[in-house]
This record gives structure tokens, sequence and C-alpha cells, in this order.
């Protein structure tokens, strides 16, 4: 039968159903920063990427199906505006999305039947370069 295990930080619980034995979780928060820089970076469209984007109103498609709606959209702001200024209205946009969705509360990231595994799990989370994580802890699971 399953169990319902709780955890709480910061005025936050956090809860799980489950017949395992976890005794940590890890919590993450989230850096606004990080994320907005991750989106300005991925929003950009290479050189070749704007060419195959080209490609579905040039007449130089090389697929069997039509080109989506949303590339012909693309090419058509590329052509009219340059790779350069749809880079950077796209890298806007990103980064203005990423601000109205940020949430800037913990979120459980991982839950852990052992101290070490929690430590790693941590570890993993803040010291990778990719990571959006701006703080991560690990909080005692209360079992029933």
């Amino acid at each position: 039968m399953a169990r319902k295990l709780t955890a709480t930080h910061d005025g936050q619980t956090f809860t799980r159903k489950t017949d395992r034995t976890y005794t940590h979780v890890v919590l993450v928060r989230m850096s606004l920063r990080k994320l907005q820089d991750r989106a300005h970076r991925y929003s950009a469209i290479s050189k070749n990427g704007a060419a195959h984007y080209l490609s579905a109103i040039d007449g130089t498609w090389k697929y069997s199906h039509q080109p989506d709606p949303s590339y012909v959209t693309l090419a058509k702001e590329i052509q009219e505006f340059g790779l350069e200024e749809v880079n950077r209205r796209r890298a806007a946009a990103a980064v203005l999305r990423t601000a109205a969705e940020f949430d800037p509360g913990w979120k459980a990231h991982g839950w852990c039947g052992r101290p070490d595994l929690a430590q790693k799990l941590k570890a993993s989370v803040l010291g990778n370069e990719w990571s959006c994580v701006e703080e991560a802890v690990i909080v005692p699971v209360t079992q029933p």
C-alpha cells in the first residue's frame, strides 16, 4: 500500500505517494538570469538554419512533404528583415517569455533513499555548467 511521504522547506510542503522508502528529497530553485541567458542563446538561428528556412519559399525545398507554415512565416521574416534582426527579435521574445513564466519557488528535483545519494544528486545539479539551478538543498523526508 502506498504511503504518503512529506518534506517541508521554507513553508512549502512536498508530498509523494509511494511504496518505496525515501529518506531525503533534493529541492532546487532556478535562476531567472541563467534561464534568460539560456533562452537568449538557444533562440538564435544559424546561417545554415536560415538557409533551410529560406528553402521553404525560394523553390529549393528538397523534401517530399510541404514545409510547415511556421517555416514559411519565418523565412519571410528572414528575407524581409535579415537574419541578425530576426535573431535579435527572437532573443528578446524568449527572454520576456522566460520572465513571464518564471516561478521563483522550490521544486522537488529528486527523492533519494540514502543521504549519500542525495548529496551526489545535489552536487550533480550544482556542478553542471548547463544547469539553470541557483540553489539546491537536501531536506529530510517525514515518514508516516
